[in-house]
């Protein structure tokens, strides 16, 4: 005997349980004490603590009531070293089963097949790569250069290298220049006033100025050079120039006919003596 298992009920009358095997079982048995006890019999013994397998036995319970009622209940078994005073020292450790299926064990070994077949072609591809660099001399290296001792000696040497590859470049359709319409031709040019109107044209222009984002700022800062008072060209200032016309002969403007007298008078030239003249 192994153990002892009971059942009980709480009702108010007491029926009699009685417990029997589900399914015979080679190694156990049940007996049943008429007591609502029964107890579990060892059949052989030889078990081992490094045997794997588990041990599960299905009793089935039931009362002696009208209608009479039952149930099955699964009792694990564990098999364990005990001592002369049946407390258990050692018991077998449960083997954890680790189920894998066909589909995806072959899967798994693709996956590493694949990745070392990747892992080879990388490496021949480099060892490749490798090998034909130190296969190639100088001369495939440097295969268009060609040294000059003298200056502007080599503009019309064409021995030394292909010039059909210029050709092709030349002639090659994808490099041709584009059909269509000009850069400039696209951009648009805002639209100008009437060319009569003078005033509407200034405003126009003004207004372009102001908006301008390419202009520089108006406080940017200008550097001119000086060239010195012994210049030739002389003052384009405003602030040099002479006012007062002592050093300058407007005589000139009394040869250029009446049309020119009013201009005459502003400068301070004397009419009198052009005015007869047939211009």
């Amino acid at each position: 005997v192994i153990g002892t298992i009971s059942a009980t009920d709480k009702d108010d009358h007491l029926p009699a349980f009685s417990f029997t095997l589900v399914k015979p079982n080679a190694n156990f048995s049940v007996i049943d004490n008429n007591d609502n006890t029964s107890n579990i019999v060892l059949k052989h013994g030889g078990f081992s603590l490094e045997d794997s397998r588990d041990y599960v036995i299905d009793i089935e319970i039931s009362d002696g009531g009208r209608p009479p009622m039952s149930s099955i209940t699964s009792l694990p078994i564990k098999v364990c070293r005990c001592d002369n005073k049946r407390i258990h020292t050692q018991c077998k450790a449960a083997q954890l089963k680790m189920g894998v299926s066909v589909h995806a064990l072959i899967a798994i070994l693709l996956c590493i097949l694949t990745i070392l077949v990747i892992v080879i072609l990388i490496a021949m591809r480099k060892r490749h790569q490798k090998d034909a660099l130190v296969t190639l001399g100088k001369s495939e290296i440097h295969e268009q250069l060609v040294t000059y001792d003298e200056e502007g000696g080599g503009e019309m040497d064409t021995n030394g290298y292909d010039v059909s590859i210029l050709t092709s470049a030349r002639n090659d359709g994808s490099m041709s220049m584009r059909q269509g319409p000009s850069l400039y031709a696209m951009v648009k040019k805002p639209p100008t006033a009437c060319k009569g109107d003078m005033a509407m044209m200034i405003e126009v222009k003004k207004d372009d100025a102001d908006h301008d984002r390419d202009g520089i700022p108006y406080d940017t800062l200008h550097i001119y050079g000086y060239e010195g008072p012994e210049s030739l060209a002389g003052s384009l200032s405003s602030l040099d120039s002479s006012s007062t016309g002592s050093n300058l002969d407007y005589d000139f403007l009394n040869d250029w006919g009446p049309r020119f007298r009013t201009l005459a008078e502003l400068y301070g030239v004397d009419g009198s003596e052009g005015s007869d003249s047939p211009y």
